[in-house]
């Protein structure tokens, strides 16, 4: 009989106190959602619903597909159809995580994704494991941003939101 080597993956233990962290930073998440309840499809919430299902969708996939709904879920988060909308993203961006360089960060990840739609290879080396964890690493951020943005303010609208981003 042939024994197979094989190489276990490391298994961290949380501390008791990291849990506990983690449990609330869950909760508060989950209490923002609940507060928003169900948004509406014609933009008189804060909170565009299609943020949560390319976010989702972009967790199930690997590789480029994975890069490609990241980006496109902080397009639905801080976008707008609009002239020079890549400028208008990486500021608004930059005002909701407090932080210019994260804008910087988005528009490597909208340009590899544009090289990607626009015929580069898909094989293309590039393509690295660190760039698909940024930008789902940016993706949260922006996504838990613009939710606690909007839990905050339920009043607004999704203009007015992007209004208050654009300052």
């Amino acid at each position: 009989q042939t024994v197979e080597e094989f190489q276990a993956p490391a298994v961290s233990a949380f501390a008791a106190r990291t849990m506990g962290e983690l449990e609330r930073s869950l909760r508060e998440v989950w209490d923002r959602v609940a507060n928003l309840a169900m948004p509406k499809w014609d933009g008189t919430d804060a909170f565009n619903p299609l943020i949560e299902r390319f976010f989702l969708r972009a967790f199930g996939e690997e590789d480029l597909d994975q890069l490609l709904w990241h980006v496109t879920t902080i397009d639905a988060a801080v976008g707008l159809r609009e002239k020079e909308s890549t400028k208008a993203i990486k500021r608004r961006i930059g005002t909701l995580l407090q932080d210019t360089e994260s804008g910087k960060v988005f528009d490597k990840y909208f340009d590899t994704r544009s090289g990607y739609v626009h015929g580069r290879q898909l094989q293309d080396p590039n393509l690295w494991q660190r760039d698909l964890a940024g930008a789902r690493r940016l993706a949260r951020r922006v996504v838990y941003g613009t939710l606690k943005l909007a839990s905050d303010n339920r009043g607004w609208s999704r203009a007015a939101l992007l209004q208050h981003l654009n300052q």
